[in-house]
Order: structure tokens, then sequence, then C-alpha cells
């Protein structure tokens, strides 16, 4: 093994001795510490999340080709699937031909499975129907932590949040009936709302992603830079739903329903004591009656301003694997470009707060979870531990965060100012015109309130 596995492997065993055990060893624990700094040939770069630090060889150096597998690639799908699954998916209104959601989901998830044994008798594996990969998991969670520190790390605590640039505001979207369209029907009416989002209130950064509900319904889970109203939220989510039919089905069912009394509901599964009474639940009933049901409450918007370890908690939305519910049919989740862009904290081995950062890993306790002889993984709370035991890390951490606001900001005034650049019309040039019972020169520049005299 090489020293980097040598070293890698120490690590391992070093964490399940005893308290004991690890006294007696100090000193040998600081002297091979310094030779992670010679694992490879190549530089060494280390990734500071915020659940673990990864070091790594910097391989942009060698000569290293990956071997991906080709196999699984779409132009070796059957033709039969791949034709099948196109006359599935010019579908829009599942009422043509199918009783509902489900029953238009499960031909697709039919069809699937049985691509997924033919490919297993070749020898590749094809993930489920709606099933999200290791892969994406990771980039799911990547966006979410460089997304949420960026926010935070450049929020003006001393303006109200609707005065602050950036905010975080974690949006839910639903149907207010029974879904007709097809789960890409839906996901272009998502697309048009975010695109208002973006035009009218500047929001840049975004995160979304598809689930499925108990009743089979799409819902969507939004989490963007800027604080909005919710009642602005709601109607701009209404009036794109409402072009598909979903608000003017909520009327006719409310109209046809009348008042209904509901102690209980269901969150999850369990079963949960209603928080209105009675009158409180007839109440509004009543607005929305003289509303005329057209505004009915399908958003639901958290602000994430008081909520601890706020990168864990919309994780619980964004990378649970829906279990007993129908699968989502195509893309899952998508982020806007400039998300895409945000990435984590790097500091290589040529850097003098390096030597801080394998510090910290030798001394803080961080548990080694993974590692080979190019990479090791270790996990820990890195921004608390920066945070309160090494400020030079923590301010390098801080620094790269809002390095990203700013470059992003100059981006958008260099856009500004070409856009500016573009929209002045050229001069019309017009000689000069010279006036004999004068002898005036008059010079034109487009605009009568500019005159220059030449008086003979």
């Amino acid at each position: 093994m090489s020293l980097r596995g040598r070293f890698n492997g120490f690590l391992l065993a070093w964490q399940n001795i005893t308290e004991k055990s690890k006294m007696l060893f100090l000193a040998f624990s600081i002297s091979i510490t310094p030779f992670i700094l010679n694992m490879s040939n190549f530089p060494l770069v280390a990734t500071l999340k915020q659940g673990c630090i990864v070091i790594n060889s910097d391989m942009s150096y060698s000569n290293h080709e990956r071997k991906p597998n080709l196999n699984a690639l779409k132009q070796f799908n059957t033709d039969v699937y791949t034709k099948t699954k196109k006359l599935l998916n010019k579908i829009e209104d599942i009422r043509v031909k199918y009783e509902d959601i489900t029953d238009y989901v499960n031909s697709h998830k039919l069809l699937h499975d049985s691509h997924i044994q033919l490919n297993k008798e070749k020898g590749i594996d094809i993930k489920p129907l709606g099933l999200l990969s290791q892969l994406q998991l990771r980039k799911i969670r990547k966006a979410v932590e460089n997304m949420t520190s960026t926010i935070l790390f450049n929020y003006n605590y001393r303006l109200k949040p609707w005065e602050n640039d950036n905010y975080l505001s974690f949006v839910t979207l639903t149907l207010p009936s029974k879904q007709v369209h097809t789960d890409a029907v839906l996901r272009k009416s998502l697309i048009a709302f975010i695109d208002n989002l973006r035009k009218t209130y500047g929001v840049r950064y975004y995160i979304w992603k598809a689930e499925a509900q108990q009743n089979g319904n799409i819902h969507f889970h939004l989490l963007i830079d800027k604080f909005i109203d919710y009642q602005q939220i709601r109607l701009l989510w209404n009036r794109q739903i409402g072009k598909l039919g979903y608000i003017e089905a909520y009327v006719e069912n409310r109209k046809n329903e009348g008042f209904i009394y509901k102690e209980f509901y269901y969150k999850k599964g369990k079963k949960i004591k209603a928080k209105k009474t009675y009158h409180e639940q007839k109440q509004v009933y009543n607005i929305e009656k003289l509303q005329g049901f057209k505004n009915p409450n399908t958003t639901d918007i958290k602000s994430l301003e008081n909520v601890q370890e706020t990168s864990r908690y919309i994780m619980k939305y964004m990378d649970k694997q829906e279990v007993g519910k129908r699968p989502i049919l195509g893309k899952i989740w998508g982020l806007s470009n400039d998300t895409k862009k945000l990435d984590y904290p790097k500091i290589t081995d040529s850097e003098p707060i390096f030597d801080a950062v394998i510090s910290m890993i030798s001394k803080s306790g961080l548990k080694l979870v993974a590692y080979d002889d190019f990479f090791s993984v270790h996990a820990g709370r890195i921004h608390d531990i920066a945070k309160t035991k090494f400020k030079d890390i923590w301010q390098s951490i801080k620094q790269h965060y809002k390095k990203l606001i700013n470059e992003f900001s100059t981006a958008l005034e260099n856009i500004d100012v070409l856009k500016s650049v573009s929209l002045i019309k050229e001069t019309k040039k017009i000689d000069p015109l010279i006036f004999n019972e004068s002898n005036q020169v008059c010079i034109d520049f487009g605009s009568s309130a500019f005159w220059v005299h030449n008086i003979k």
C-alpha cells in the first residue's frame, strides 16, 4: 500500500482506540501528520464542506483517463422502448386515455421495468423509475450547502427581511384539485413561475425538487434567494396553474361540497388534530366564498431566518427517496445556472493555511469515513469547529462566500452597462447649415438644445 493509504489506515485505526491509548500515541500522531503532504506526487487540495473535509490529489496534472460505462447511454436503448416512451411522452392531458395520473405513471413504470430486466440480462444496471442516483444526490447537497452558505454569509442582520438583497425562502407549491396533466406539463408551469420571479423580483439563486403526494398529485419544493410576500407567491402560482384549469376545477368542487368541518388532517401518514376550531374553519370558508374560491391556498412559505442547521433542514425535503408513492416522470430536480457555479472553498497545499487544515483534521476528532491512495474524507461539523477553534480557516470560508456574491454583483453591473450602451441610438450626423443673413454657424447634434454659435 502507498504512503497515502498507510496514513489513512492509521487515521481510521486512531479513531477506534481508547482515549488513554491516544494520549500514549499523541507524539506519534503529531509526527505522522506532516506525511499527508507526501501522499502522492500530485498537488493536494482540501475541500471544506459543511459536514466534512475532503483531501484529494489534483489529478488535472496527470494523464489519467476515465473509462465510463458507455453501455448505459441512451443510444443503446432498444427501438421498441424508445418509440413507446415517445408515444407516452406526447400525452399532455391524461384524461384522453387514462383514469388518473397513477394509471398513466403505471404505464411508464411497466415499460421501464421491462427495460431494466432486458438490460440486466446484458449485465447493465438501470436505476428504477423516478429514483435519484447517488451522483444526483451529491449534486443536490452541493447546491443546497453552497447556496445557503452564500446567502447567510451575506445576509445583513441589521435590515428587515424585505430590505435584504440576500434572503432564504423555502416555498412549497401544490395543486388545489386532482392532477389531470402529465408531470412534464406542470414542470413547464413551474419554470414559467420561476421565470416570473426572476424578472419581477430579481431571483437568481434557486433549487427545485418535485415530489408526489399521497393522492398522486405532483408538488414542488423551491428554495429561492429573495424575500417575497406570501400573497404574491400564491397569486403568481395560481395564475400559472389557472391556465391549465386547476383553479376552475377547485371552484367547482368547493361550490358542490359546501362547508365541511375537518376535525383531523393527515400529515406524512399521521392523523393530527386540526388547529382551527369549527368557527375558525367556517370563517375561512366564508372569506373564500366571498372571493369566489378563486384564490386557493396552494403555497406554503417558510422563512429560514431562525432555522438552525439550515442546510440539513432543507436536505430533509430535497434528498429523501419517496417510499409508497408513485414516481415522478422526467426531471426530478433543477437549479439556476448561477447556483451551479457556486462551489465549496478549496485550499491547495501551496497556501499557508493548508497546514491549519491538516492541524484541524488531526486535533478536532474528525472521523475518517473513506480513503484510498488519492483521497480521504474526514467527517465532522466543519463550520462549527472552524468558527470556535480555527479562526483563520473560518475567516477563509467567510471570505470565499462573500467573494462569490461580489463577483456576481460585478458581473451584473457589467451586463447592465452593456445593455445601456446598446440602447443608446446612434446620433444622426447632419452637416452644419450656414445662414448668410446672420453669418451664424448652426450645428445640429440631434437636439435643439445643442447649438454652437460662431459669429464671424
